[in-house]
């Protein structure tokens, strides 16, 4: 029996009713081609082709006078069903459905450890609905038409131009992809017991078994199902247009939905800040924050590229007419997954005006302002000091980060401290400037950032390009290998954004050559070192602080080679200095209790550009450091702790730089 209309079908009815759902392009019976394209009335060598399933049926071979009396049984049934439907949709009933099926739940003892989605057991009109691919009463209207005309209601909304057929095999896909269950039920007894009861039901689930961590992330995402809300929800459209409608009076062009592990955060731009909207009829958990942007991808959106696919980036506009009379022209936006993995989203939409503010404000005095908020500073203080930074270095921090545009490179190698540093950074910066946007693109995504969005992935060109249309202030580009990260980079930089990112180079001053070595052709030194375009880069290092219980003095003849016992007394006296010990409690047998950051800061001057451009980095980094100002190198910065007796000269010379005469890095300082 066909679970949509209770019909018995012959073969040939049974693979017509297929041609929509079939993924090929058409399909060959008996040496002739059928079009699949159900818009389509003719076959190959324009035969005439009858219209409808009946149709397709006598093109596939079947019996016209076979086909026919199924066809008025057909439409009886489906009229009974539609008179039952338009009444429960009369009354605000959506249980009344076509096609659905009883859905075994599972039993008790595994129930934790399964979701499955609400569409389960529904037909394809019911699915359609609670996708937010049509409204419920206009199913009704479709239905209708498909009754009348013997066709299928896929057929009917194909060819309206409602739904593609992309659309259509998404539906489909979305009601056989059900059960997500827990990788250690996989030879359970009863759980096998309750798929064969599913099978049993006419239920054709797809299982995916998935780790406890992931059911975990799924079950928080969606409030204990697969499937997010409906976005239809009519309660969710009202606020979601009401949104809008206030958005417009008060001339707003930039919104954020933002969805974290446990609520949603929406923020606007209003007059050039970001702020957070605090209205409590807008204060959502997550699942609900997910209904309003499914509502405006599915509900709202006049040209949406696809179905909605939570794991992928989508773009879509939706036309100002949706909105009624509020002066709005368009809407563009775009949405896709963010960190948490599994649980965060966004939407990030611009929105055109076809008047003036003016206008519309004074046309709609009876729309309700938005309640507006600076978003809070993230918690705590600055904790450069603690990492080790100098009170100089922090001072060139603010300089720089005061900047606003411009590249911030962090240079340093492998496990060198550089993702902790750029968190910090951008932690400080959100306290400086708190109604600004920062986006990170990352790979991995190792330290949660709650005041900023998050995305995780290993094409940085994809992503900077995607992230320059969600209204950012700073953008990370976690790290920067080849040339496209680097153009991409510096194309941010240039469009009025502050740009933060990472490279794999020893010397902060070899900046400049190492992008040039990239790409000579398209990152010569004339363009990196471009004014404005660079704010400035540190190179940076970490080295153990030696156990103060444990730790001995330096013994230079035994402790280091003759070339290195032979420059160390040009830092200071050695005297002072201690190496690791053997080991104790304190430091659990280490000889060291802790690791701290060794640093150069260099602000991007207009000297300094000069001479990378036209000297090279050596000729750079000698004049910018006898400048007054200017940070000391990091062997300087490093050699002052060994003189202090906190970090051992070996540790120095392995994980910061090869120790030489004083005099080899310590040039002349010009006077103040």
């Amino acid at each position: 029996m066909d679970a949509g209309s209770g019909l018995r079908r012959s073969s040939g009815t049974s693979r017509a009713l297929d041609l929509v759902r079939s993924p090929k392009a058409n399909v060959a019976h008996r040496g002739r081609y059928v079009p699949l394209d159900p818009r389509s009335n003719s076959r190959h060598k324009g035969e005439k082709m009858s219209e409808g399933i009946v149709g397709a049926a006598v093109a596939l071979g079947e019996s016209a006078r076979e086909i026919e009396p199924l066809r008025r049984d057909g439409e009886s049934r489906v009229h009974s069903a539609l008179r039952a439907r338009q009444q429960s949709t009369n009354s605000g009933d959506d249980s009344a459905s076509l096609g659905m099926v009883e859905f075994p739940e599972p039993p008790t003892p595994i129930k934790p450890q399964v979701l499955y989605s609400r569409h389960i057991g529904k037909g394809f009109a019911d699915a359609a609905v609670a996708l937010g691919m049509m409204p419920a009463k206009q199913l009704v209207q479709w239905e209708a038409r498909a009754a009348e005309t013997g066709r299928t209601l896929e057929e009917v909304l194909v060819e309206s131009g409602r739904v593609t057929v992309e659309q259509v095999r998404d539906v489909h896909q979305a009601i056989s992809r059900d059960l997500f269950v827990d990788q250690r039920l996989k030879f359970n007894p009863a759980f096998l017991t309750w798929t064969r009861d599913l099978k049993r039901a006419g239920i054709d689930a797809r299982v995916e078994y998935v780790s406890a961590e992931r059911l975990a992330a799924l079950r928080d995402a969606n409030g204990g199902e697969v499937a997010g809300p409906v976005a239809n929800d009519q309660r969710t459209l009202q606020r979601t247009r009401q949104l809008f409608a206030s958005l417009a009076a008060m001339g707003i062009n930039d919104l954020a939905i933002t969805l974290r592990k446990q609520h949603t955060e929406i923020q606007v731009r209003y007059r050039g800040d970001v702020m957070d909207v605090v209205d409590s009829h807008l204060s959502m958990d997550r699942a609900s924050g997910e209904e309003m942007i499914r509502c405006i991808c599915t509900g709202l959106s006049t040209s949406f590229d696809s179905y909605y696919k939570p794991t992928e980036f989508q773009n879509g506009q939706i036309d100002g007419a949706v909105f009624g009379d509020v002066g709005m022209d368009s809407v563009r936006f775009i949405r896709g997954p963010a960190w948490p993995d599994g649980v965060g989203g966004f939407l990030r939409a611009r929105l055109q005006y076809s008047e003036h503010e003016s206008t519309r404000r004074a046309g709609r005095v009876d729309t309700r302002p938005l309640k507006l908020r600076v978003p809070a500073k993230p918690e705590g203080e600055p904790q450069f000091a603690k990492m080790g930074f100098t009170a100089r270095q922090i001072s060139l921090i603010d300089e720089i980060l005061w900047k606003p545009m411009g590249l911030f490179i962090v240079l340093g190698p492998t496990n060198s401290g550089k993702t902790t540093t750029i968190h910090e950074l951008l932690k400080h910066q959100k306290r400086l400037f708190p109604a600004t946007s920062q986006i990170a693109i990352e790979n991995p995504t190792e330290l949660p950032m709650p005041w900023a969005l998050q995305l995780t992935t290993d094409n940085f060109v994809e992503y900077v390009a995607h992230g320059l249309r969600m209204d950012p202030d700073t953008i990370v580009v976690g790290e920067i290998r080849r040339s496209p990260e680097a153009l991409a980079a510096m194309h941010a930089g240039r469009t009025g954004h502050f740009v933060v990112s990472t490279l794999h180079e020893n010397d902060p001053f070899g900046l400049i050559d190492r992008l040039e070595g990239l790409d000579v052709e398209e990152l010569p030194r004339r363009v990196t070192c471009a004014p404005g375009l660079l704010a400035g880069f540190m190179g940076q290092r970490v080295v153990p602080i030696l156990c103060p219980t444990c730790r001995r003095p330096l013994n230079p003849s035994h402790d280091l080679p003759p070339h290195i016992a032979k420059v160390l007394p040009s830092w200071g006296d050695t005297s002072l200095m201690n190496v690791r010990g053997p080991g104790c409690e304190t430091c659990d047998g280490s000889g060291v209790i802790d690791r701290r950051a060794v640093a150069e800061i260099v602000v991007a001057t207009p000297q300094l550009l000069d001479d990378l451009r036209v000297h090279g980095s050596a000729i750079a980094a000698k004049n910018h450091r006898a400048r007054p100002g200017s940070d000391l190198s990091m062997l300087e910065n490093a050699m002052k702790l060994v003189i202090d007796g906190v970090v051992s000269p070996i540790d120095v010379h392995r994980n910061v730089a090869e120790i030489v005469e004083i005099a080899q890095v310590r040039g002349p300082r010009e006077e103040s």
